[in-house]
Parts: structure tokens; C-alpha cells; sequence
């Protein structure tokens, strides 16, 4: 599948192109894919920056007043024309310990495309647009999941060291698809007793999209009796 570029905003357009003359290599990432597949005009503009270290990255946006706030995690934030912009060099995450600062972050701009999406929670998020062709890259069935309305788990393994997952799960049902995979809730159930390790800003956070952003979010509601993850919130 391909999307016409021309969608794309022109100081996008022309940060990638600076991106490419450096020698890298840009896709997009996250809800935009979703925003682009389905016709929708993006909110955000996440971009994944392959072939550039974070340091040789964050040399060639110096002139843009780039905030190095992620750097732990390879991510650069720039603004420009009033487009806030995300770029991250792709990395893996490996848990170590407990809480959301208990992972190992790996950062690798020499990973493949499906190496990078890997770690992604949802095959709907897994997707990736190739910011110079248009093309959509499809590593893990997140186009035919997409359309039928189907929440399903990337990779199972990464899938759990995650506990803020459940949460995701709750406001992204509520918002982009209609039923969780079956094994996916199953995964989901399972993680219940790692509620603890979650820090209240990053709960807060997947509330704040369910109850703002969702048409429904008795949908959400109903996930959370659903999975059992109901018993965290004794409130309702």
C-alpha cells in the first residue's frame, strides 16, 4: 500500500529532506500511519530515523533548537512552523528491572524496519510509512488488523514487560479498534499483578486519552471488567 505524500506538511516534508541528505532514512511511526491510512489528517508527527546515530541526529538539527529530552531513549523533539515533531533512533528495550525505568535501552540505527516495529505494542502500531515513497510497511498483519477493528500484541515476549499495556489497551479499544485478540487478553489478564510497578503519571496518561479522546469510553470501562484490571480501580 502507498499514500500520496502530498498529504504531508511541507515543513515535514522538508525536515526529511535534510534527514535523507545526511544519510538517513525516515519513516513514520505511531497514530500518524493510522491518521494517513485511514484518510485523517495527523495530529502528531512521530518519525523514526534510521542509518544516523542519536548524536550525528541531534549535529544535523542543531540550527532548529532541538530538546534532547529523550535522550536515554534516542528520542529528539523539534517545533517547526508550529508542527512539534518527534524523532527517535530506533532501539530495542530490554527489561532488567521493575518500573518503567527498569529497561536496558539499546539504541541501533542499523536495525530493519520489522526489527525496529517489533517492540511496538500493537500490530496497529507497528506499521510504518516510508517518508520518501509513501510506502506502508506492514511487518506484523497491522493493516488487516486495522480494518477489521482487532487489538492484537506484536510480539508476545515484549508484549508483557510492559505492564502499562493493559492500560493501552483500554483507551486504544475505546478509540481505534472494536475486540482484542482472544490470546492478546489472555497476555493482558496475565500482567494484572505487575499493576504496582506502574508510576501514577503513566496511568494517568492512558485515562486522559480514554475520557477525552474516546467517543465511548464505556468501551474502556468495560475492558477493565473484562480483563480483571477492574480490580485496580475498586472506585468503580
Amino acid at each position: 500500500m502507498h499514500i500520496n505524500t502530498s498529504r504531508i506538511p511541507r515543513c515535514v516534508k522538508s525536515l526529511v529532506d535534510r534527514v535523507v541528505a545526511g544519510g538517513g532514512k525516515a519513516t513514520l511511526v505511531g497514530g500518524a500511519v493510522i491518521d494517513m491510512v485511514l484518510g485523517r489528517k495527523p495530529k502528531d508527527w512521530d518519525l523514526e530515523i534510521f542509518r544516523l546515530s542519536y548524536d550525528d541526529l541531534a549535529a544535523l538539527l542543531s540550527d532548529l533548537n532541538p530538546k534532547l529530552v529523550g535522550r536515554s531513549f534516542g528520542i529528539i523533539k523539534v517545533n517547526i512552523d508550529g508542527f512539534d515533531i518527534d524523532l527517535n533512533v530506533p532501539r530495542t528495550d530490554n527489561k532488567v528491572g521493575i518500573g518503567h525505568k527498569g529497561f536496558e535501552v539499546m539504541m541501533d540505527p542499523t536495525m530493519t524496519v520489522e526489527e525496529a516495529a517489533r517492540r511496538r505494542d500493537f500490530t496497529i502500531n507497528a506499521l510504518a510509512m516510508d517518508m520518501s515513497t509513501g510506502e506502508v510497511i506492514d511487518p506484523f498483519g497491522g493493516l488487516a488488523d486495522l480494518h477489521a477493528g482487532i487489538l492484537r500484541a506484536t510480539d508476545d515476549h515484549l508484549f508483557v514487560q510492559d505492564p502499562l499495556r493493559g492500560l493501552r489497551a483500554m483507551q486504544l479499544l475505546a478509540r481505534k479498534c472494536r475486540v482484542v485478540d482472544p490470546h492478546t487478553m489472555g497476555l493482558i489478564r496475565g500482567m494484572s499483578s505487575s499493576f504496582a510497578e506502574l508510576a501514577p503519571e503513566r496511568v494517568h496518561e492512558e485515562w486522559r486519552k480514554l475520557l477525552l479522546k474516546a467517543e465511548r469510553p464505556s468501551v474502556g470501562l468495560e475492558f477493565l471488567r473484562d480483563s480483571g484490571w477492574i480490580v485496580h480501580f475498586p472506585e468503580l
